[in-house]
Protein backbone atom coordinates (compact mmCIF):
# COMPACT_ATOMS: atom_id res chain seq x y z
CA UNK A 1 0.00 0.00 0.00
CA UNK A 2 1.26 3.23 -1.02
CA UNK A 3 2.11 5.77 1.46
CA UNK A 4 0.19 8.57 0.08
CA UNK A 5 -2.70 6.45 -0.64
CA UNK A 6 -2.55 4.64 3.60
CA UNK A 7 -6.51 3.73 4.38
CA UNK A 8 -7.43 6.15 6.75
CA UNK A 9 -9.12 3.09 8.41
CA UNK A 10 -6.04 1.03 8.66
CA UNK A 11 -4.52 4.23 10.44
CA UNK A 12 -7.26 4.55 12.53
CA UNK A 13 -7.51 0.82 13.45
CA UNK A 14 -3.65 0.54 14.16
CA UNK A 15 -3.81 3.54 16.57
CA UNK A 16 -6.92 1.34 18.52
CA UNK A 17 -4.95 -1.78 18.43
CA UNK A 18 -2.15 0.16 19.90
CA UNK A 19 -4.42 1.57 22.54
CA UNK A 20 -5.69 -2.03 23.62
CA UNK A 21 -6.75 -2.58 27.20
CA UNK A 22 -5.33 -5.86 26.35
CA UNK A 23 -1.93 -4.66 26.38
CA UNK A 24 0.96 -2.48 27.08
CA UNK A 25 3.40 -2.65 24.58
CA UNK A 26 2.62 -3.81 21.31
CA UNK A 27 5.01 -6.02 18.27
CA UNK A 28 4.12 -4.83 14.85
CA UNK A 29 3.33 -8.47 13.89
CA UNK A 30 0.70 -8.48 17.03
CA UNK A 31 -0.65 -5.48 15.62
CA UNK A 32 -0.72 -6.94 11.72
CA UNK A 33 -2.08 -10.64 12.96
CA UNK A 34 -4.85 -8.65 14.88
CA UNK A 35 -6.20 -6.25 12.17
CA UNK A 36 -5.01 -8.91 9.12
CA UNK A 37 -2.46 -6.36 7.42
CA UNK A 38 0.50 -6.68 6.91
CA UNK A 39 3.70 -6.31 9.14
CA UNK A 40 4.86 -3.99 6.33
CA UNK A 41 1.91 -1.43 6.41
CA UNK A 42 1.51 -1.21 10.12
CA UNK A 43 5.43 -0.35 10.44
CA UNK A 44 4.45 2.27 7.24
CA UNK A 45 1.72 3.66 9.69
CA UNK A 46 3.56 3.39 12.79
CA UNK A 47 6.43 5.40 10.94
CA UNK A 48 4.86 7.91 9.15
CA UNK A 49 1.40 9.15 9.76
CA UNK A 50 0.94 7.90 13.53
CA UNK A 51 5.40 8.60 14.38
CA UNK A 52 4.16 11.94 16.29
CA UNK A 53 1.67 9.60 18.77
CA UNK A 54 3.99 6.56 19.20
CA UNK A 55 6.36 5.38 21.06
CA UNK A 56 8.78 2.81 21.02
CA UNK A 57 11.27 0.22 23.49
CA UNK A 58 12.82 -2.43 22.91
CA UNK A 59 11.47 -5.89 25.01
CA UNK A 60 14.53 -8.26 25.15
CA UNK A 61 12.10 -11.59 25.72
CA UNK A 62 10.80 -10.86 22.43
CA UNK A 63 13.85 -9.67 20.49
CA UNK A 64 11.55 -7.32 19.25
CA UNK A 65 10.69 -3.63 19.26
CA UNK A 66 7.44 -2.63 21.18
CA UNK A 67 5.29 0.04 20.42
CA UNK A 68 2.22 2.38 22.13
CA UNK A 69 0.67 5.76 21.99
CA UNK A 70 1.99 8.49 24.09
CA UNK A 71 -1.53 8.47 25.69
CA UNK A 72 -1.90 4.89 26.16
CA UNK A 73 1.96 4.96 27.69
CA UNK A 74 0.67 8.15 29.88
CA UNK A 75 -2.04 5.70 30.84
CA UNK A 76 -0.31 2.45 31.45
CA UNK A 77 2.86 3.10 32.78
CA UNK A 78 3.57 4.19 36.59
CA UNK A 79 4.90 7.72 37.28
CA UNK A 80 8.51 5.60 38.12
CA UNK A 81 8.88 3.66 34.91
CA UNK A 82 8.47 6.90 32.72
CA UNK A 83 10.82 8.50 34.44
CA UNK A 84 13.23 5.30 35.10
CA UNK A 85 12.71 4.96 31.37
CA UNK A 86 13.55 8.89 30.50
CA UNK A 87 17.00 9.41 32.71
CA UNK A 88 17.69 5.35 31.04
CA UNK A 89 16.56 7.03 27.53
CA UNK A 90 14.93 3.16 27.04
CA UNK A 91 11.50 4.78 25.43
CA UNK A 92 11.84 6.59 22.17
Amino acid sequence: MSDEFMDINHIEKVKDALEDDQYNWRTVDGVANQLGISSEDVRKIINGQLRDQVVRTYDSNLNSAVYTTRKHYGEKESTLNRLLSAFTNRVV
